[in-house]
């Protein structure tokens, strides 16, 4: 269960409204941290912090997510999502990505560094080895989320990125379903909603991003075949360089 909890992050979206375009032709990457709690049958199961950051190689996203409260007793589970790029021409180009999920019962790593100068992505785990031809927009599965705050921003019809994962190139689209006010730690929240259907009908997930927040998601909610429903709620987010 906590890992479907923290693959919300990376699920796939169709494109069936348009998001009204705003007077810019520019996004400036708004450095943050984000806080979230994550529920399962209206129990707090897990915490999770996203940031953005200055890194000396461009920039770093991270998602850092724990187990907390009778959750907590059954299992322990630590997970590190992170992304480092360089933002160039508006456009995400990722470096490393890392995925670490701790935990008593397994432990998984994926670590994935991209070479531009060869156009190609390749695992740098040796017992996962792979390498996959990159296009020019191909991005990460953390760092798309960027690409998705600047599309919503920009106000893009048409949302769709290449993602790099397991030795193929996935394509990741959008599906704006409509625009609502959402009542949330920060108070009462105007927000976009998008949906994403997977290749199970009966497996489905909705994301709410808030304009004000540059589009960050301030609830997520993910629907499985067997009924159960988890859902991540934004509790605090502050920006370093806010409008």
């Amino acid at each position: 269960m906590l890992i479907k909890v923290f693959k919300i992050f990376v699920l796939f979206f169709s494109v069936l409204y348009e998001v009204n375009a705003v007077e810019t032709t520019d996004f400036t990457l708004p450095l943050f941290r984000a806080e979230y709690d994550l529920q399962a049958y209206n129990i707090k199961i897990a915490t999770a912090v996203r940031q953005l950051q200055q890194h000396p190689e461009g920039y770093i996203l991270t998602t850092d997510s724990n187990t907390v409260g009778m959750a907590r007793l059954f299992r322990s589970d630590f997970i590190r999502e992170e992304s480092i790029f360089q933002w160039e021409n508006q456009q995400v180009k990722p470096l490393h990505y890392q995925y670490k999920h701790d935990s008593h019962r397994k432990k998984r790593h994926t670590l994935i560094d991209f070479d531009w100068t060869k156009q190609v992505a390749k695992s740098a785990l040796p017992d996962d080895a792979w390498q996959v031809a990159l296009q020019a927009d191909s991005v990460d599965k953390l760092s798309y989320q960027i690409m998705l705050m600047r599309d919503l921003t920009l106000g893009k019809p048409d949302i769709a990125y290449t993602v790099a994962d397991k030795g193929k190139l996935k394509k990741y689209t959008l599906s704006v379903k409509a625009k609502e006010t959402l009542d949330t730690a920060l108070g009462k929240t105007a927000t976009i909603k998008l949906h994403h259907q997977g290749s199970n009908q009966e497996r489905f997930s909705f994301l709410w991003c808030a304009p004000s927040l540059h589009y960050l998601p301030v609830k997520v909610e993910h629907h499985e075949p067997n009924g159960d429903v988890v859902t991540m709620l934004i509790q605090s987010v502050h920006f370093e360089n806010p409008d």
